[in-house]
């Protein structure tokens, strides 16, 4: 492939983001996806209750240490859904089922628009086979979250490298996967656009962290305030790079 038609396309992509409005696309995105993440936030809350070495007594310790005014009222309302957990747990299952049906159908909405093409996948698809991958990406970051935790106790002096590697090719393997039977494009553009906008997605996380850090330990008031508004900007800003990533790929198999 010509450097010409990479760099072109490439600038080409963000261009059209700019004037086609690919930012309205993303906060729809972002809207539905923390829908998804939500309700399953719930259901694994409930799933809680299942575990045998879950000491509950620490808990209910730690709130009369924290909050010893409201601390009654709390450990009631955890009983209360302790008695109905199986209920509970099938219906915040059921709603992750459901959002994650509604965030594929926004996605293959915002793609079509993006690439300018019919909408690829069936009712079958949405409601069958592709919500399972939903439910699976937000797993895996609430478990990429953990192994990052986790290589910060233990790794320590290599943690920074874990983090690129790792942030690194969790957004390669997504953005193939999506890239690839979403979009339905040559092996090619889809394995170059994935290394392209996974290494500037890594590049657009630490710029971000570094702002945020900066914002947030400027005013303590921020860090009450702020971190909640942070994570949905950078999950918006997120989903903008995959759309413009989109665009990217289907410009590299067009001629020239």
């Amino acid at each position: 492939m010509k450097l010409k038609k990479f760099s072109k396309s490439l600038l080409l992509s963000f261009y059209r983001s700019l004037v086609e409005g690919y930012a309205y696309h993303s906060s729809a995105l972002t809207y539905s996806f923390t829908m998804v993440l939500g309700s399953l936030f719930v259901f694994m809350s409930f799933l809680l209750y299942y575990i045998p070495f879950v000491d509950f007594n620490l808990l209910w310790k730690k709130l009369f240490e924290f909050m010893p005014s409201y601390a009654e009222r709390v450990i009631e309302k955890i009983l209360e859904a302790y008695r109905h957990k199986t209920t509970g747990s099938l219906i915040s299952i059921a709603l992750a089922y459901y959002f994650s049906v509604s965030f594929v159908k926004t996605f293959d909405k915002s793609l079509s628009y993006v690439c300018s093409r019919k909408r690829k996948l069936g009712e079958i698809a949405y409601w069958i086979a592709v919500p399972f991958f939903v439910v699976f990406v937000a797993v895996a970051l609430t478990g990429l979250f953990l192994f990052l935790a986790l290589s910060k106790v233990l790794l320590k002096s290599f943690y920074a490298y874990a983090l690129g590697t790792t942030l690194y090719l969790f957004a390669f393997f997504t953005l193939t996967l999506v890239y690839r039977f979403m979009l339905y494009k040559s092996w090619t553009s889809v394995m170059l656009s994935s290394a392209v906008f996974s290494f500037l997605f890594l590049l657009f996380n630490k710029a971000f962290s570094f702002v945020v850090l900066k914002v947030l330990l400027a005013n303590p008031l921020y860090a009450v305030m702020g971190s909640l508004l942070a994570f949905f900007v950078w999950l918006n800003l997120s989903f903008y790079i995959v759309l413009v990533g989109a665009k990217f790929s289907e410009l590299l198999d067009e001629p020239l």
